[in-house]
């Protein structure tokens, strides 16, 4: 699996865990992006799992983990946020 299609995971998964401690009216965008890739991923699915690790008014950052079928850890990121309040 290219590291791009593992990376877009992982800020999807943040984007996931986040969306739901906005306003629906706030738009939010990746403004930092760091990750760590482990093992190559040859075969079968991945799985990403998010957690926001700290949420400000403007901010906020996220920590997921990529793992593959067997539970073994693919890639690990954290990810900033920005958050925009509309009016």
């Amino acid at each position: 699996v290219h590291g791009g299609a593992i990376a877009s995971l992982a800020d999807s998964a943040v984007a996931m865990a986040l969306i739901g401690l906005v306003d629906p009216k706030d738009r939010i965008t990746t403004i930092e992006f760091k990750i760590n890739f482990f093992v190559s991923v040859d075969k079968g699915g991945l799985k990403a799992n998010a957690k926001i690790i700290h949420k400000g008014s403007k901010t906020a950052v996220g920590d997921v983990e990529v793992i593959n079928e067997e539970g073994r850890l693919v890639a690990k990121v954290i990810a900033t946020y920005s958050i925009m309040r509309r009016n």
